[in-house]
């Protein structure tokens, strides 16, 4: 499995970006991510998911 380019603090860093209403599109562009990764990342937040902090 390819390491990931991002942290987990990162993928926080970036989700909290979206929460405080910076479009999704501005963030995926800046980070040059898809929006699919970027709501994979938001569906593993939930802190039942254990996955993302893999």
């Amino acid at each position: 499995m390819r390491k990931s380019k991002f942290t987990p603090t990162q993928r926080l860093e970036i989700l909290a970006q979206a929460d405080a209403g910076t479009p999704v599109a501005d963030l995926c562009r800046q980070h040059q991510i898809s929006a699919a990764t970027f709501y994979k990342w938001k569906k593993g937040k939930r802190p039942s998911n254990r996955v993302f902090l893999c």
